[in-house]
């Protein structure tokens, strides 16, 4: 009998450690959800999607610019001589209305085609080329022992697959309805770090940009400005409207503020409201030249309308400004802002956005606009959890693109201490604040 009770007290024994294992195993699933054997799949289906995608674009646009190069030079022989006949006929003094009706029928046949070319076109191709991937939820009858019985519950099995069927819905419905595979925070401990390294070497992100950033912060020392293009400055003096599909700048900030969808759906407009001194996508507007940066910033109306265009786009993020001197932000009134931050966290397009209009504001006055500005996002993303996807372009490419390198190393610095309080399970106070340091109108450029 003793015997018995040992033996019995020896597996009671063993089913008690097995059960504290599988505890601690559970235990440990919760705070390495991101190691899951799912999202990793997942994760892998995004690296190979946007490597698929990244690949096509290079390739298509590499195929654009030979021909249009090509369609140029012709548009440039056909220039030369209709230039050639005006020189002539000039000189000649031998002016008729017909050759004056013909050239003008000409240059504007030529004017059509430098912005339409005829046999250029881009479209979308509806062939399948990269997979939509599906989380599969299925209901399924379980039972889960309960004091030696044995209760129904309604559980879930999950799988990851592909789906064949619905590779060819539109890119428009993707972007609203696919499932969103962003890296998200969720309330457990931040590991991401911000140290003082501006070499970023542990970010695959910043490596990729590195050079880019480091001319943008150097003003681009390589960028040679050409007298003869104006095309930013008569856009911020009111002279030329945008395209394609676009208006004046006034008319911009007054008819297009909150109108959300146009500003989320329309791609042609950023380069005009954010222009840099570096080729963007849209190549009806040209870089932004170094005398026209001068031009714009002494002309009082024109450098303000800069800092609407700001206004306009920090409301179309769930933003308003609050001081125009300090640069604070605060969120839009009521819960206006709520589905704001959402389309934000949803939408990556609009990083790259952000990365231009923080650099644009640095070739003007507004340089002071922009900690302020990752002030209140590296709060919201980190201690609020409403933008966390915004997190890794916050680090790699906005705080970047200070050219300050104390601002660069004070905004990482409340990074840090927002994510210890995060960390701690504790919420900061509204008064923790960033420690600005004190630095000139003109700030000294750091690498």
């Amino acid at each position: 009998m003793v015997d018995h009770r040992y033996e019995l007290r020896r597996k009671l024994s063993e089913i008690t450690s097995t059960c504290d294992l599988l505890r601690q195993s559970l235990k440990e699933q919760r705070f390495q959800s991101r190691k899951h054997s799912l999202i990793e799949q997942i994760d892998q289906w995004e690296r190979d999607s946007i490597n698929k995608i990244q690949q096509t674009a290079k390739e298509t646009k590499q195929l654009l610019f030979r021909h249009t190069a090509k369609h140029n030079a012709e548009i440039e022989i056909q220039l030369e001589k209709l230039t050639n006949q005006l020189r002539q006929s000039s000189q000649i003094d031998d002016i008729r209305e017909i050759d004056l009706s013909r050239w003008t029928k000409e240059l504007a046949q030529l004017t059509e085609v430098l912005y339409k070319p005829p046999h250029i076109n881009v479209r979308e191709d509806l062939t399948p080329f990269v997979t939509k991937i599906i989380v599969d939820v299925q209901r399924e009858e379980t039972t889960i022992p309960n004091n030696g019985q044995h209760t129904p519950d309604k559980s879930y099995k999950t799988e990851i697959r592909s789906d064949e069927a619905q590779r060819n819905e539109n890119n428009f419905n993707q972007q609203r309805s696919s499932i969103n595979t962003r890296s998200i925070i969720s309330s457990t401990n931040c590991r991401i770090t911000f140290d003082d390294s501006d070499d970023e070497d542990a970010s695959n992100y910043f490596s990729w940009a590195q050079s880019d950033i480091i001319a943008y912060r150097n003003n681009y020392p390589n960028v040679r400005s050409d007298p003869k293009i104006t095309q930013n400055y008569r856009f911020y003096t009111n002279q030329i409207p945008s395209y394609p599909d676009g208006d004046f700048i006034d008319k911009i900030h007054e008819i297009w503020f909150r109108d959300y969808d146009r500003l989320e759906f329309h791609h042609g407009y950023t380069q005009w409201l954010f222009p840099l001194q570096e080729r963007g996508l849209n190549w009806y507007i040209e870089p932004l030249q170094k005398h026209e940066i001068e031009l714009i910033k002494k002309d009082e109306k024109a450098l303000k309308r800069i800092l609407t265009s700001y206004k306009l786009m920090i409301d179309f993020y769930g933003f308003k400004l609050i001081d125009e001197k300090t640069g604070e932000i605060d969120r839009l009134s009521g819960d206006s802002y709520k589905s704001r931050f959402h389309n934000l966290n949803t939408s990556s397009h609009n990083y790259l956005r952000i990365t231009r209009i923080l650099k644009c504001l640095g070739e003007f006055d507004y340089e002071h606009l922009k900690f302020p500005f990752l002030e209140q996002i590296l709060r919201e993303i980190i201690i609020e959890n409403t933008l966390p996807n915004c997190l890794q372009s916050c680090k790699d490419y906005w705080i970047e693109t200070l050219r300050s390198r104390d601002e660069r190393r004070a905004i990482r610095q409340y990074a840090r201490e927002l994510i210890e309080y995060r960390n701690k399970g504790s919420y900061p106070s509204k008064s923790l604040r960033a420690i600005r340091p004190s630095i000139t109108k003109t700030t000294t450029t750091a690498i």
